[in-house]
């Protein structure tokens, strides 16, 4: 298995670790992957930095989706989630909020039963646009790797100014209206040593949580390859214990 890139706007249905039959949505190019981080364990593999990004338009990615969705429900196919994801960070595209408006919409239409998730970074979650787009859906899942500023720094590699006290501060201006999702790995790269598991960062995440105040945390390890190659899973028993944690000061956690 390798790493890999989403090639169509809408793909799936796929069998989702954490939201069930999952209809993707990519709204970022088809051929590479766009990023502001550079997480070491990204699925679509290392953030390219240099190429110009062309980004589908609102009308070619309603266009894909309606026709996705009638097919599946030709076939009486039941999605239980549209999920923003693919090849990057989805809140990069300028036409985010009309995207997920359109997106909306056509879920109300067609799939009334049916949620709406953005996975994103978080880092974008100072802009407006971003702020009223996320409003509007169900599971607003943010990224939260790590407990302190180096262990994020070693993870999830941001581009640019994106620091990691801006992170969570994006993350604590949102009332607590959103969904943390967190993976849990160890290992080397760039001969650095990470491993955001240990007892202190463990419990510097949980910190955060607590002022943070999510709706739900969804802990999950390494599932598929990653582009740094000396990484680590982590057991179960491990992630298990973690959610314990979490549930012990005040919240719900589970594990994928």
């Amino acid at each position: 298995m390798s790493t890999f890139l989403f090639k169509y706007s809408v793909f799936g249905p796929i069998d989702s670790r954490r939201l069930g039959k999952s209809l993707g949505i990519n709204i970022l190019p088809t051929d590479f992957k766009l990023c502001n981080f550079d997480c070491v364990y990204c699925e679509c593999g290392w953030t390219n930095k240099t190429r110009k990004p062309e980004m589908p338009s609102v009308e070619s990615v309603t266009e894909e989706l309606l026709q996705k969705i009638q097919m599946l429900l030709d076939r009486k196919v039941k999605i239980d989630t549209l999920t923003f994801a693919g090849n990057g960070e989805p809140t990069l595209h300028p036409d985010f909020e009309e995207i997920v408006s359109s997106v909306k919409n056509i879920r109300d239409v067609f799939l009334p039963q049916t949620k709406i998730a953005v996975l994103n970074n978080a880092s974008l979650l100072n802009r407006s646009v971003v702020r009223s787009a996320l409003k509007d859906i169900d599971l607003n899942i943010c990224k939260l790797d790590a407990g302190t500023r180096d262990m994020m720094h070693k993870i999830n590699q941001p581009h640019g100014k994106i620091s990691f006290d801006k992170i969570v501060q994006n993350l604590q201006q949102n009332d607590g209206n959103l969904i943390i999702q967190s993976l849990f790995l160890k290992g080397e790269h760039n001969n650095l040593r990470i491993d955001n598991t240990t007892e202190e960062e463990v419990f510097e995440w949980l910190n955060l949580l607590k002022v943070i105040r999510p709706q739900h945390v969804m802990i999950y390890g390494l599932d598929r390859e990653s582009p740094a190659k000396n990484l680590e899973i982590i057991s179960k028993s491990k992630l298990y214990g973690i959610a314990k944690q979490v549930n012990k000061i005040g919240f719900t956690a589970s594990v994928a």
